[in-house]
This record gives structure tokens, sequence and C-alpha cells, in this order.
């Protein structure tokens, strides 16, 4: 089966992280037959440069347009461009495993009726004082819409998803009046339609942490990520008083931002995300 990684830049990217994130593409024991990067507008000159050293060191075809969109906009724009049978996703700021593509490639071709691939993570955070805090996230190994673990929380990590590209192509990203949590509201949709997905239940992808990643859950977020759940949960199942989950994880989202970032580094979130899901 043949591969085309998908990813976005946009100019408030780093030049330095995407450097990695491709250099892990270099770096695959099975690359990909395509790198699909999309410029989500005009990005500058730092990281067109970094774009133009890769050139010749991947199999990789940068395209884009002038006025910033949003990442699922140069998604369901970039997959236009993918022409293999399988799309793996990463952003710009994350960095493979080296076996990763080689794991999840393998996996479809064990498997025919396999359409949705994901794998655990390595989240790590680099701290004021210079100490990296790394840990271990994992995600159920299988979803139906039938999963009680989707009360929970998403059923994958975006970044390491690979999906038939057919599949993909089909059903794309919904930017129909929702600025938010386009790849949560993604997996609802196939898992309505009858998919499954599925993860490996090891980390093959480092999933950069900072600031930024707690500042950008805003109560606007927060509600389009509520709105989400309550109303796919309740298509797929009806009312359940499961459902009070997400209205738990909405209320924490309104927590100040200091006290979020001292849960999320908490022990005892540490210790449940470790922890393989197979409901």
């Amino acid at each position: 089966m043949t591969l085309s990684v998908l990813m976005s830049v946009y100019k408030n990217d780093s030049a330095a992280e995407l450097r990695e994130s491709l250099e892990s593409l270099c770096s695959q024991t099975r690359p990909a037959e395509q790198v699909v990067l999309v410029r989500d507008g005009a990005i500058g000159d730092e990281l067109e440069f970094v774009i133009s050293d890769y050139l010749t060191k991947l199999p990789l075809l940068a395209v884009g347009y002038d006025e910033n969109h949003g990442r699922a906009y140069a998604l369901n724009y970039g997959m236009d461009f993918c022409t293999c049978d399988l799309i793996a996703r990463m952003d710009a700021d994350d960095i493979c495993y080296p076996q990763r593509f080689e794991k999840q490639v393998c996996q479809f071709e064990k498997s025919p009726e396999l359409k949705i691939l994901g794998t655990g993570i390595e989240e790590f955070y680099l701290t004021p004082d210079g100490e990296v805090i790394r840990n271990i996230r994992l995600y159920p190994e299988y979803t139906t819409g039938k999963s009680k673990t989707l009360y929970k929380g998403t059923p994958l990590a975006h970044p390491t998803v690979m999906i038939r590209s057919d599949l993909l192509k089909l059903y794309k990203y919904n930017l129909n009046n929702q600025k938010y949590s386009q790849d949560i509201e993604l997996w609802f949709r196939l898992l309505l339609n009858g998919q499954e997905i599925q993860t490996i239940q090891e980390p093959l992808l480092h999933f950069r942490i900072t600031d930024k990643t707690f500042s950008r859950r805003n109560v606007s977020k927060a509600k389009t990520e509520l709105k989400i759940y309550v109303s796919s949960l309740y298509k797929l199942n009806g009312f359940s008083f499961l459902l009070a989950y997400p209205l738990i994880r909405f209320c924490s989202r309104l927590l100040p931002v200091s006290l979020i970032k001292r849960m999320y580094f908490s022990k005892s979130r540490q210790k449940s995300v470790k922890m393989p899901i197979k409901i």
C-alpha cells in the first residue's frame, strides 16, 4: 500500500519545529511515497527556507494559497493532492518515531477491513527552567459508536491518524459554522456511519505541549466541543447519565490556565492516560 503524509503550516509555526518534523519523516524505516504540505496563507522567509531545504530530501509537494483559513480548510485543500492509498496526519510541530509508518502500514496490509488507525503519543513539555516533562498517553484499542470510552474523551490523537484515502476524501473536515474541534466532529461522523476506529497501544509520535496548548482552550472552543460530544453521543446512544462526563470536562476547561496546567501534569492524570482501554 502507498502512503501520503498530509500536513499544514502557517505563519506562527516555528521554523525549527517544522524542521524537526520533516527530519523525522526522513528517518522513517518505511518512508512515505508522498508528503503534501499546505501553506495556510503566507508563511514568511524562515519557514519557506525550511521547506525549500527538504524539497530534495523528501518526496515533498508544497502547495497553498495567500490567506490563512485555518487548519481544517488547509487539510481539506491538501487531501485533494494526495495520490496514495493511505493518508497519515501530523502537524508542523510533531515528531514521528522512526517506526511509526512501518507499524501503521503493516496493520493495514494485514487487515483489509481496517479503515482508521491511530497510535499512542509521548507528550513532552519544556519547563521554564529547562526540565523536560514526558508522559505516555494511550487511547482505546477499539472504538465503535457504542463504546463507553467515547463519553470520556476523543478516541484517538489527531496527529497520529492514518486513514484510507478514499474514506477521508469522502467525509472531509466540516467547515460549516465551526471554528474548533473539526477533528472530533469528523470522528463522530465516521462512527455514526458505522466505522470503527483502532489505535496501536504504544506511542509512535512525540506530541509537543507548550503554554499555548493550555491558553488555546478558551470558552468558545469548550462550548463547541461540548456541543459536538452531547449531540453526537445522543444520536449514537440516546440519553445516558454518562453524558455527565462531557459536561464535567467542559467545566474543567473554564478553570484558570495555571490550575488546568497543574492538573494536566498531575500524577493521577499521568497514571490514567497510560492504561490501555479495550471497551
